[in-house]
């Protein structure tokens, strides 16, 4: 039994497919009924027997706990939790009420799932993985709230895997890079061979694979670990980096 946030699209789809297709069943929660209708129609034999959607706001306690409640009705074992829900950044600015959003989405409803849930996923011994981010070390174009965010995801990761890890519950937190979409165009993907030691940016299976392996019992023995899906691309400092830049304008 899997729980899946942000379970519509992006990294959290890919996810909710590749768990579906071994045979998982799937907690799907996300904030958009679009998202959702599709998943219910294209599982719709599945729907109530193994994929059960949950339209919710995580920036509500009030649905957090609502639905914490029924889950341990549906379900008896929760094998994993993965927080994979982010705001949506194109509408984000450096002001307080995106600063909210972004905590309250990115730490504060994963805090909220975790302590609401606690009973269940220690009975479980759940593993817990989290979505983060290079940037929570590095800098990017992202705000100011998604880099602390990103930062914060590390430590509330840390904390629980130090006191859940007598109850062999684990966290671990997984820091893509930049992973392939339709978005990218040629220039920013030549740009990325220069920048990128493998060359590439990532492919979402290469994320999920790492993900599957954390939720399972062949990572018994990994817990409160920041593992980063890059290709490499921190491992240079600035001044290379730059080098190679200049290199490629010239």
């Amino acid at each position: 039994n899997i729980l899946i946030t942000g379970a519509g699209n992006g990294l959290g789809l890919n996810l909710l497919n590749g768990f579906i297709k071994e045979g998982a069943n799937i907690i799907a929660i996300d904030n958009n009924q679009k998202y959702l209708n599709i998943l219910i129609k294209k599982y719709s034999k599945k729907t109530n027997k193994n994929f059960f959607p949950f339209l919710i706001d995580l920036r509500n306690q009030s649905d957090i706990k609502k639905f914490s409640k029924i889950l341990p009705k549906k379900i008896k074992k929760l094998d994993s939790l993965i927080f994979c829900a982010k705001s949506n950044l194109k509408k984000i600015q450096d002001n307080e009420s995106s600063w909210d959003e972004i905590m309250d989405v990115s730490i504060k409803a994963p805090m909220l799932l975790v302590e609401n849930l606690k009973s269940l996923i220690i009975k479980s011994k759940s593993s817990i993985i989290s979505i983060g981010s290079t940037n929570s070390s590095y800098v990017s174009h992202q705000p100011l709230a998604y880099h602390v965010a990103k930062s914060g995801i590390n430590q509330l990761t840390k904390y629980y895997a130090n006191n859940l890890g007598k109850n062999n519950v684990r966290f671990n937190v997984v820091e893509p890079g930049l992973i392939k979409t339709k978005k990218i165009d040629k220039k920013v993907s030549n740009l990325n061979k220069i920048l990128i030691p493998l060359k590439k940016p990532a492919e979402y299976k290469e994320i999920c694979d790492l993900v599957f392996f954390l939720s399972s019992q062949k990572s018994s023995y990994i817990t409160g670990e920041i593992i980063r899906v890059d290709g490499g691309v921190t491992t240079s400092d600035h001044p290379n980096l730059a080098d190679k830049i200049i290199k490629l304008v010239r």
